[in-house]
């Protein structure tokens, strides 16, 4: 049953996540990875898969609490993690601009929150079933 709870939340939060990245990264905050027209969208889509069943992992299986609240900022907490070590290696080969350094940090705990509660109310109901 716990396997199917990831799976299934995990696919919906790579949905909403690749759609809130679209929205925050391609229009309203284009400049801070601008794009080289290099992108692939397929593999974009897989590394926010990879992020969203780690975070479904870590709310069906290590969080005590499986409310909507605690989904949000158990992901919002790992997005802080998760953006911060990035932008040290994003940064770590080019001048750093601090102002898009923290921008980012902030786009991916908003988005990581917004995930943890997709997630959880997935999870919330599919423990109804």
């Amino acid at each position: 049953m716990e396997i199917r709870k990831i799976i299934i939340s995990g696919f919906a939060g790579s949905i909403v996540y690749f759609l809130a990245g679209w929205l925050f990264y391609g229009i309203l905050f284009k400049d801070i990875y601008p794009d080289n027209g290099n992108g692939n969208l397929f593999f974009i889509y897989l590394g926010g898969l990879v992020y969203n069943l780690f975070v479904a992992y870590v709310l069906v299986k290590w969080s005590k609490d499986s409310s909507i609240l605690s989904g949000m900022q158990t992901a919002a907490f790992i997005g802080f993690v998760m953006s911060l070590s990035m932008n040290f290696f994003i940064y770590a080969d080019k001048p750093l601009i601090i102002k898009s350094f923290i921008l980012d940090i902030c786009i991916s705990i908003i988005i990581f929150a917004i995930l943890g509660i997709v997630i959880a109310f997935i999870n919330s109901k599919l423990e109804k079933k």
